[in-house]
This record gives structure tokens, sequence and C-alpha cells, in this order.
């Protein structure tokens, strides 16, 4: 019997939405008349919002004053589609645990964003953060000393991986 991989969910639901943000879906159904709100697919009369650009909407709606729009960063224009934590193992080149084990995204420091409950990457972040984590690594093999891979206790050293450089 063969097994079936389901895809990581993409999009949302008028009423998930609705929730996220406490409104009322009639709210969103205004809004879509108006051109108001993020962009959504309409599927027959299925009413579905991407996620991505669920995110790209709410980082836009960010304001510090009434008078004045606040600052957003510009690695937020245009929304990028996040990446699954397979799909960052598998153009990075490091283990899919690094990206699937709280514990271990925390200890490499690895950034990531939750939408809802599902944890994605933004490949901008990740590149930055491939970048930093393999000077890192090259960093710790020029101090180590040795010419023979064994490092100061006498061990031999644990090549790590390094990213691919499809993602730099």
């Amino acid at each position: 019997m063969e097994k079936t991989i389901m895809p990581e969910k993409l999009t949302m639901s008028e009423t998930e939405l609705s929730t996220r943000w406490g409104l009322s879906p009639k709210t969103l159904q205004r809004w879509r008349c108006e051109g108001r709100g993020p962009k959504y697919w309409k599927l027959s009369k299925r009413v579905v919002y991407p996620i991505d650009e669920v995110i790209y909407f709410e980082n836009n709606a960010l304001y510090e004053s009434t008078s004045d729009k606040a600052y957003t960063p510009p690695d937020l224009h245009p929304p990028v589609r996040l990446y699954s934590s397979r799909e960052a193992a598998n153009v990075t080149g490091f283990p899919m645990y690094y990206f699937t084990h709280p514990q271990t995204r925390k200890a490499f420091r690895i950034p990531h964003l939750y939408v809802g409950k599902v944890v994605r990457f933004d490949p901008n972040q990740l590149r930055a953060w491939c970048e930093r984590h393999v000077q890192e690594i090259r960093k710790a093999e020029l101090d180590d000393d040795s010419s023979n891979g064994l490092n100061e206790h006498g061990t031999q050293s644990v090549n790590l991986p390094v990213a691919r450089t499809s993602l730099m």
C-alpha cells in the first residue's frame, strides 16, 4: 500500500481568517466587495486566502499613529513564498530535524515564523542565517590547529553540513 503525503496547508478559509483577526466573516465579505483586505482565491463558491498574502497584509497594516504609517522593513516587499520545514531542509542541505525540532531551531538560532500553529521559514532570513552559519563553521575549522582533524580533546571533529549554493 502506497502512502500518500498530504501537502501542508497553504491557505486559510474565510472563517479561519475572521477568527484569527476577531472579525465577522461578513466584514471580510464586505472588504472583498470594496477591494480591501488581503488577496484571495475564489474557487467556485469557496473563498480562501493564501497564508503568504495574509502575512503580507498584516505587515503592511502596521501604523505608529493615525497620521503616519509605521516603517516596514524592505524585505517584506513583495510577499515571499514561505518555506515549509521540508523545503528549508532541501534548499539548505541541512538535516530536516534542524527545522522541525524546536530545541534544535533554538540551539542553532534558526529564524522562523509561526503561521497559526505551523512553522514557516522566510527565504531571505534563511539565506542570511545560512551565510552566518557557514562562516561560523569555516572559522571553527580554521581555529582547529591540528592538521589531522583532531580537536583539542583528541577526538575526530564532526563535519557539519554546509548550505547549498542554490540558496545563496
